[in-house]
């Protein structure tokens, strides 16, 4: 007879999609951080405003 031998995930497929959808959000926000402190020249943390957004939208287009 030919049985199928089942695998036990040792951590499930939700918990996989977590983790890569955290470290996915942790590298965004530390390249944002670092791109825009080294490349930047401003404040690292600066980024993560609400205003620093509004400012750079109306930079690009030109309002």
């Amino acid at each position: 007879m030919n049985q199928k031998e089942y695998r036990t995930r040792l951590i499930p497929m939700w918990m996989r999609l977590l983790i890569v959808l955290f470290l996915l959000i942790v590298s965004m926000t530390s390249g944002l951080v670092i791109g825009y402190s080294v490349i930047g020249e401003g404040e690292g943390l600066q980024i993560l405003h609400w205003d620093t957004w509004q400012q750079l939208y109306q930079y690009i287009s030109g309002g």
